[in-house]
């Protein structure tokens, strides 16, 4: 790791799994920066997942509305500054909805905050436990009221944006002279947001729903009635109500085949799941193959297709909600820490399945493991460098491994399920057009049965193709003109 955090440093100096990038005293690792891309080292606080550790018994904490408003009030000025100062970075945020998580935070402050630090080293995680004056975790921002400053919670907060260079000083102005945050941004030359970037955020920040009401401890008998007295409190927006149409993003898991007003609403009676794995993926028998359709679908597609769109646009909602849900098999909602695990171990699995084929490609080249994968080489000459993205983090590109074999690249998405037979999953737009652009060199492992012994993986290669030909299905999130 590049050692970027001083306190972060001092905790996992001493562990003998981890390793430090030696550099002179005062030397800024950014001089290097090349040399630590091509590297493929990580800065250490990109690295590092923090989680407070607050259990009811021994920390008392408790919503503080003065700081909770003044953040709320600080989030506009910071995005005023990042549309004209960090263009490129307000673009980011706004596409990873950065914006809707901003709009539900919240600041609580308690008497002693400690927090744990974990890092993935070689497919395993290293936890450490300490205190600390701040943390923003899941849209709430904790303080500890005995020792954080302004200072503090102004660079706490600065990264929920992200790793923006002198963002934390111009987040700690505006905090310590709200009052005159205006005049601030008149002497940076911080004019007000466009028109349509102000719709964006009056829906964010002043059309959200409403929160659910605080439960109280009830006999069995009546918990079903104030369950529905709550669900009529629930907030809808008014285009929703007016228009008769949910406007959505195009990666979310709304679709226009189940567009009820029911279906934007947050479902509180799901309860989400956790999840662990029966089995490690190094632990379960390579079963990969090449995807193949039905031949009758190929007959089928075109008549298919006609009564799929005829379904969506009936004017019988029963009818256009079921032609989605029929095929989506619907199943439990998992948290979003099993929906990542779940990824991860699909991930791994993959990884394993293209050595196993490279393998047998190549019966007579040997594997070399590296920080990112690994490589395959025959006579000391590489055949194959297959790179895991996401095995530190997510990487935000639209695929998750990628293969340069013999100078060619191949691009591969992996999209794991804990089901056996799960027929759909998604894709973000950006993903689509990847799809389109790369054609032959784009895959896509699915990866069923995550977890178990009976895991096995599907390789699609060129979708965009397979759905042009009829050979597999795609339902439509929105249009774009």
């Amino acid at each position: 790791f590049i050692n970027n955090n001083k306190g972060l440093y001092e905790l996992f100096k001493d562990n003998d799994d981890i390793a430090f990038l030696w550099l002179p005293e005062g030397y800024n690792p950014d001089k290097i920066k090349l040399l630590i891309k091509a590297c493929r080292l990580r800065y250490l606080s990109e690295s590092i997942k923090i989680k407070p550790l607050l259990v009811e018994e021994a920390t008392k904490y408790s919503k503080n509305e003065e700081l909770t408003n003044l953040i709320q009030k600080t989030v506009l000025y910071v995005l005023r500054y990042l549309y004209w100062k960090e263009n490129e970075y307000y673009e980011r945020v706004k596409e990873e909805d950065v914006f809707q998580r901003i709009s539900l935070i919240e600041v609580y402050l308690t008497d002693n905050l400690r927090v744990k630090y974990s890092i993935r080293v070689n497919l395993r995680h290293v936890e450490k436990e300490s205190d600390r004056k701040c943390i923003y975790y899941d849209s709430r921002l904790f303080v500890n009221k005995n020792g954080a400053s302004n200072y503090d919670i102004g660079v706490e907060f600065s990264k929920v944006f992200g790793e923006i260079k002198g963002l934390d000083d111009f987040v700690m102005n505006i905090i310590n002279n709200i009052s005159n945050a205006e005049k601030i941004m008149e002497a940076k030359n911080i004019v007000y947001l466009p028109p349509e970037e102000k719709e964006i955020l009056k829906i964010q920040f002043e059309d959200k729903p409403e929160k659910t009401k605080e439960r109280k401890e009830l006999p069995e008998n009546q918990e079903e009635n104030i369950y529905k007295e709550e669900k009529k409190d629930i907030h809808i927006p008014k285009e929703a109500k007016d228009e008769k149409v949910v406007k959505i993003h195009p990666e979310t898991e709304f679709h226009p085949a189940t567009s009820n007003i029911s279906n934007y609403i947050p479902d509180i009676e799901k309860e989400e799941k956790e999840w662990s794995p029966e089995f490690l993926s190094e632990e379960v028998p390579i079963n990969v193959k090449e995807y193949t359709s039905q031949e009758q679908k190929i007959v089928k597609a075109a008549k298919k297709e006609i009564n799929i769109i005829n379904k969506m646009f009936s004017t019988d909602k029963s009818v256009a909600s079921s032609t989605y849900s029929n095929n989506t098999q619907q199943t439990e909602t998992l948290s979003k820490k099993a929906t990542k695990e779940i990824g991860l171990w699909g991930e791994e699995y993959a990884l394993r399945c293209i050595k196993y084929d490279l393998k047998k490609e190549y019966p007579n080249a040997y594997i070399l493991e590296n920080e990112y994968g690994f490589e395959l080489k025959r006579n000391n000459n590489v055949i194959a460098e297959v790179t895991w993205l996401n095995k530190y983090g997510e990487s935000g590109e639209h695929y998750d491994i990628k293969i340069l074999e013999n100078g060619m690249e191949v691009f591969i998405e992996v999209k794991s399920t804990k089901e056996h037979e799960k027929a759909w999953f998604q894709v973000s737009k950006d993903q689509w057009r990847l799809m389109k652009e790369k054609r032959d060199k784009y895959f896509i492992y699915r990866i069923y049965g995550v977890g178990t012994k009976d895991a096995r993986a599907e390789k699609i290669q060129n979708p965009a193709k397979l759905w042009i030909d009829g050979l597999i299905d795609a339902y439509p999130v929105v249009i774009e003109l």
